[in-house]
């Protein structure tokens, strides 16, 4: 896990996941393939706030 600018990462062999903070409310994930910024496998809107241990755990369950 990484944290920079508000940004944290999560990453396997396979896939890299961000988790960005809207600007007024809520998270947005994204997993991509590894070493690719466009190549999007998911997209998770999420509209609440959360811990970042709730969002830790949404990150890699989406590595599955």
């Amino acid at each position: 896990m990484k944290t920079k600018f508000n940004e944290l990462k999560v990453s396997n062999d396979k896939y890299d996941v961000y988790v960005t903070q809207k600007v007024f409310f809520g998270y947005t994930l994204k997993k991509f393939l590894k070493g690719t910024f466009y190549d999007i496998v998911q997209k998770i809107d999420i509209n609440e706030n959360l811990s970042n241990e709730e969002l830790e755990q949404i990150a890699y369950g989406m590595l599955d």
